[in-house]
């Protein structure tokens, strides 16, 4: 049997389940409410669940991939946030009838004396489905709050970044870093003119992408593409691939398909104007001093992300530099490759992590479940002279929102150490 097929049934019952187990708190959660909100609520209730089974029957029959985008972007992820703000709400009406459970035994255990049909009970079961649809309620409410307001709410971060030394000709120079636009989630052309306006009102000497511009599909890019094609900066912009640019996480027809995606995606960053380092290197002069600009295809030391970027093609001819820069989409590659292999890089710039689009971030302190699986995941690292800075990305995937690590756009002013 086909193993989505599987995935499915087991989800629709699983949906079915968790729908039909809020549903009991639910009833005594608006038992006391007006004969006509308690059938608003409870009708929404149904309501949502026939959807959802709906998508799930349709996805089985249509690939989501070829989904409307605002369906695909908003519906899909606002579907699975209500389930998963249900856990929630049964965690209450678990512990309800955990409850109701204990009192039933300790009542066959020491007889009629314990009046499980009388006291409290109720009340109580009332307290816990209210409670349980409030708990419900928050993650859910933060959710929608976080794809609304700060989905496009871009953090122009103005970092010093100091180089240990740093030859006079770079010094005041300006470098900003754009990172994980996934322009197959986005669905508003107006943030993403303000930020290329912004970035232009900088003037940087450079411009760095450091990969996932697309979900899978080179496609993706068109709606954007005369946009980005309007960034400039006066030595030039430099670009690598991430792992969504390659088309791996797609089924496609065949090898053919799957190369002329990935072709095509080379092409228009090339229309746009846009330097691709595909292990390969750029070396920026200025007044008799050099620094290398060194970019890399995707590189990690997870295995299920693929691993086609190479040091040592992207360094061979490379000139005596003094001062080396990195383009590398996985900052993993930082501490397993880069630190124990190449110590003349001076600063390595990476993306990918997102920030997980989740956590919470001070002026001092940041936290993210993402730390979890990577060491470093936002933000200026260094060891010894040698710095990584992981920009948290400009778009977003899967869930289209942000809560607490919001997008930005990393702009770096040099400065020698």
């Amino acid at each position: 049997m086909n193993p989505f097929l599987i995935v499915s049934i087991v989800t629709l019952f699983l949906v079915f389940f968790i729908d039909w187990y809020v549903y009991q708190g639910l009833k005594t959660a608006v038992k006391n409410l007006k004969s006509s909100l308690q059938k608003f609520f409870i009708g929404a209730h149904w309501f949502f669940f026939a959807a959802t089974i709906i998508t799930i029957i349709t996805a089985l029959i249509i690939n989501h991939y070829y989904w409307p985008k605002l369906f695909r972007s908003f519906w899909l992820p606002l579907v699975f946030i209500s389930y998963l703000s249900k856990v929630f709400v049964i965690l209450f009406i678990l512990a309800d009838d955990v409850r109701r459970t204990v009192k039933f035994i300790i009542y066959k255990l020491k007889g009629p004396t314990t009046e499980i049909g009388n006291g409290p009970r109720i009340s109580r079961a009332k307290f816990l489905s209210q409670a349980g649809i409030i708990a419900g309620t928050i993650p859910f409410g933060v959710s929608i709050y976080g794809m609304s307001a700060n989905a496009y709410n871009y953090q122009y971060r103005k970092i010093p970044l100091y180089i240990k030394n740093l030859p006079k000709a770079f010094i005041g120079k300006k470098i900003v870093q754009i990172s994980d636009i996934h322009t197959g989630s986005l669905s508003f052309k107006n943030p993403v003119w303000e930020v290329v306006k912004n970035i232009n009102k900088e003037n940087p000497d450079l411009i760095f992408f450091t990969g996932d511009l697309v979900n899978d599909r080179s496609e993706e890019l068109l709606e954007y593409k005369d946009i980005l094609a309007h960034l400039k900066a006066d030595t030039g912009i430099f670009s690598v691939l991430g792992n969504h640019d390659y088309g791996d996480y797609l089924p496609w027809p065949s090898q053919e398909e799957k190369e002329k995606n990935f072709n095509q995606l080379l092409t228009h960053q090339k229309e746009m104007g846009w330097d691709m380092l595909n292990n390969d290197h750029f070396i920026w002069s200025r007044k008799g001093s050099k620094a290398g600009i060194i970019g890399v295809e995707n590189w990690s030391n997870k295995m299920r992300f693929p691993r086609y970027g190479d040091m040592e093609k992207a360094i061979k001819g490379m000139p005596l530099t003094d001062t080396n820069l990195l383009l590398s989409h996985d900052p993993s590659h930082w501490d397993y490759e880069i630190l124990k292999k190449h110590k003349n890089i001076d600063v390595t710039f990476s993306g990918h992590t997102h920030g997980f689009q989740f956590g919470i971030e001070t002026e001092n302190w940041k936290w993210s479940p993402v730390q979890f699986v990577y060491k470093r995941w936002a933000g200026l690292y260094q060891e010894g002279h040698n710095q990584l800075y992981v920009n948290r990305g400009l778009g977003f995937i899967g869930y289209p929102g942000r809560i607490g690590i919001l997008p930005e756009v990393s702009i770096f002013t040099l400065h020698s150490a």
